[in-house]
């Protein structure tokens, strides 16, 4: 309660009015980034195995760039008169915003939004996520460094005090982003919200399915597909999720997959020698993943691609590929793990019918000659869609980033931050020297 009194009297204050102070701190947050990137590296290899620094710091620097390029613009009233009117359309900010960000991308997804909400002229706390312990560490430690503390915070804790934070009434906007892993919390914010009308934005990830045409060329698919997975092992919210293709191509694509897959691990002393590959976030994640994998396996439906062994004491998972069909426990929420299932389905019809019953995703990608893909691009709605090629819906500061429906509710990076962390507040000024001219 302390950290938002503090924070809404500096808003109240006027201080965060102004394009030089927005500035000020959107450079502070470049100069965090580009002056720390030894120790952003360091947080990533320790919370989660891989080399996400260089990444890291490339996002986040090309978002305070775009940001800074054209704020000017983007607060530029827009005007116009009408006889004795000046209409004027001003975008206001909405004042103490709360962001919960996660643990798969913790630098990335508290920076990234952290940028549009002070661009916008707002002030923020930020609540990261305590499964990235060196994270979350790190960008409270950056935060007090860098940045003004009278607009910026952070709260460091757990779920509670997620909950604690949500259940103060005084917040003018939440952004979280996080899934169904994290045991539905995205339901207690919009609850929560709900409950003061108070506006969201949510970044729920799901199940983004990867459609595989006859047309396609399947080796340049599995490969993208496979780098695509094994990026962050499958811990990523636009990660492909599950496979789907006609039973044409199912076994060359399968073969594909797992040659892609073992060639891109790259496994010595029970961990991946690929910077890009992660263990599994903790011990409950991993057994809820080898259990599905066991089950998998006991049925004789796939398998660890090339007999690689699962890792308790280093929480490595192998990738795994298997062929799945309607109603498979993998295919029933989102795996968040480096596992493939393929479904086959009959024709591009079924395969459309089949994505569409279930929860519109957040990533879409669909492999294939262009205009068989755009088919299927035009029937399946998604948060973002990429036509040959994966992970193509993040890092780029020009381009939107949300979900629909289960997969999020509004969108943000660039100029798409810049309108949702404000409103546009219509103002209506009457000059009475011209009105009483004109009687």
């Amino acid at each position: 309660m302390e950290h938002l009194s503090a924070l809404k009297k500096s808003f109240r204050s006027g201080l965060t009015r102004s394009l030089a102070f927005r500035r000020e701190q959107i450079r502070a947050i470049q100069r965090a980034i580009t002056e720390n990137v030894d120790r952003i590296t360091a947080a990533s290899r320790a919370d989660l195995g891989h080399d996400m620094g260089p990444f890291t710091c490339g996002v986040i620097e090309d978002e305070c760039s775009y940001a800074l390029a054209h704020l000017e613009a983007w607060m530029t009233v827009q005007e116009a008169v009408d006889g004795p009117y000046k209409k004027q359309v001003r975008q206001e900010p909405f004042g103490a915003v709360l962001i919960i960000s996660p643990w798969n991308a913790a630098l990335v997804l508290a920076f990234q939004p952290l940028v549009g909400v002070i661009a916008a002229g707002n002030v923020a706390l930020i609540k990261p996520s305590e499964w990235a312990p060196h994270g979350s560490r790190l960008i409270k430690e950056l935060v007090q460094e860098y940045l003004d503390p009278r607009v910026v915070r952070v709260e460091e804790g757990d779920v509670e005090t997620s909950k604690g934070l949500l259940s103060l009434d005084r917040w003018d906007f939440i952004v979280f982003t996080g899934g169904n892993e994290t045991g539905r919390q995205d339901k207690t914010v919009m609850i929560k919200a709900a409950e003061r009308l108070t506006p969201v934005l949510l970044e729920l990830g799901g199940k983004s399915p990867t459609v595989v045409l006859d047309s396609a060329n399947i080796q340049e698919s599995a490969k993208a597909i496979a780098r695509g997975k094994l990026t962050g092992s499958g811990q990523v919210c636009v990660s492909p999720d599950y496979i789907v293709c006609s039973p044409k191509i199912q076994s060359e694509l399968q073969q594909a997959l797992e040659q892609e897959l073992l060639e891109g691990v790259k496994v010595k002393d029970g961990l991946s020698e690929n910077p890009l590959v992660s263990h599994i976030v903790h011990e409950r994640a991993f057994h809820r993943l080898k259990g599905m994998a066991d089950r998998i396996i006991e049925r004789g439906k796939g398998g660890f691609v090339g007999d690689l062994k699962p890792n308790q004491a280093t929480l490595f998972l192998p990738p795994l590929v298997s062929r799945a069909q309607v109603g498979d426990e993998i295919l029933e929420s989102e795996i968040f793990g480096p596992f493939l299932p393929i479904l086959t389905l009959p024709d591009v019809d079924a395969i459309v019918d089949y994505i569409n019953s279930r929860d519109t995703p957040l990533a879409l990608y669909v492999f294939g000659a262009l205009e068989d893909a755009e088919d299927v691009v035009s029937r399946v709605p998604s948060g973002g869609c990429g036509v040959n090629d994966v992970l193509t819906t993040i890092g780029d500061a020009r381009m939107p980033l949300g979900g629909l429906g289960a997969s999020g509710v509004g969108a943000y990076r660039g100029k798409f931050s810049f309108e949702q962390f404000t409103h546009p507040r219509l103002v209506i000024v009457k000059n009475l020297s011209l009105s009483s001219s004109s009687v």
